[in-house]
């Protein structure tokens, strides 16, 4: 599946990625998967742009050096295995806007790689891959 990982779009793009009963934003909402939407624009789910990042593989990561620790700090984070539990390889990318991207520097540090509500701590490189994973919780 693709997503809307470009900025503008439009409700058509919105369309043809979810596939709603009815062409309109309010289905589209409706019908949306909800794991899908990228924390850092999902809002009210009132607006189109709500959908931005929408199946991109946007992810949150904790910073922490213990499993499963909840630390207010927080990394969005692109990810190349879009939409599944982190696997040894994976590598990040940090959104800078505008449609560039830079490669999270994890300086071999543990996070915590926040998925379907569940922590998979992992350990991420200098150059912005999983190295290490250990038991999620």
């Amino acid at each position: 599946m693709a997503g809307i990982c470009t900025y503008p779009f439009s409700l058509q793009d919105v369309v043809d990625i979810v596939n709603p009963t009815t062409d309109d934003l309010i289905d589209c909402f409706s019908d949306a998967d909800q794991n899908l939407f990228d924390p850092e624009y999902v809002g009210n789910k009132d607006n189109l742009a709500n959908f931005r990042n929408y199946g991109c593989g946007t992810l949150n990561l904790t910073a922490g050096n213990a499993s499963c620790s909840t630390t207010t700090l927080l990394y969005s984070v692109i990810s190349d295995n879009q939409n599944t539990p982190p696997a040894l390889g994976d590598s990040f990318e940090v959104d800078m806007g505008s449609g560039t991207s830079d490669t999270f520097v994890g300086g071999g540090l543990k996070y915590n790689y926040i998925y379907n509500g569940t922590y998979y701590p992992i350990r991420i490189s200098n150059s912005g891959s999983i190295t290490e994973l250990f038991t999620p919780c």
